[in-house]
């Protein structure tokens, strides 16, 4: 129509790691990750550009997933990502993280957020090392997947009386409370119709309660 202007509305993005107030030890490379949309479509995404305390840039990624990794870092920075679209219009999101030169997390002047496990390698929190298993490795031990999945292979569907059944069952049940719940719900919307036809979700945790009630 003549004389008016349409304005597309503009995309938006989230860091969706590292989150706010994070904490990481020093050597550490930082793996950023973020999401973008667009009212539009994922299809008029242009790019995210990633800057480091408002404006060095320090990449620029044009396609999902939207990260990069971060090296060399010693302090507090201000993490800025920043989508652009195909009419150029702009969306930002920031947080705040820190790479401090200390061998714990837990101490009395740093306070101000946590590392997962997966960031500690050797270095340990309150006592306990860091990483998924021993000696702050991430990568599950040959043995250790092995065993898992022996105990497996054992699982097999099984009747109403407990007996091993090509037409029988195999159940996931969650137990707990509150968070269980939740979780669980989540799990529920992700898997829920895309499992084995013999395969069965039960959601047995109870919303609303402690886990003092266990006892």
């Amino acid at each position: 129509m003549s004389g008016v202007s349409v304005f597309a509305a503009p995309p938006s993005v989230t860091i969706t790691y590292p989150k706010p107030g994070f904490l990481f030890v020093a050597p550490m490379n930082v793996p950023v990750r973020a999401e973008a949309s667009d009212p539009d479509g994922a299809a008029d995404i242009q790019r995210v550009e990633f800057y480091l305390n408002g404006t060095t840039l320090v990449a620029t990624d044009f396609s999902a997933p939207y990260e990069c990794v971060l090296t060399n870092l010693s302090g507090a920075y201000s993490l800025v990502a920043k989508v652009y679209d195909l009419e150029s219009n702009t969306g930002f999101a920031t947080n705040i993280f820190s790479v401090a030169a200390t061998t714990t997390i837990h101490t009395n002047n740093i306070a101000t957020g946590f590392s997962p496990l997966t960031t500690l390698g050797t270095n340990s929190y309150r006592g306990a090392q860091g990483g998924l298993y021993p000696g702050g490795a991430n990568e599950i031990p040959a043995a250790h997947a092995a065993a898992g999945m022996a105990l497996a292979n054992q699982i097999v569907p099984l009747d109403p009386a407990g007996n091993a059944s090509a037409t029988g069952k195999i159940v996931v049940i969650s137990l707990g409370y509150s968070n269980a719940q939740q979780l669980f719900d989540k799990w529920l919307q992700l898997f829920n119709g895309v499992q084995a036809s013999n395969v069965v979700f039960v959601n047995g945790a109870l919303g609303g309660q402690v886990a003092s009630n266990w006892a």
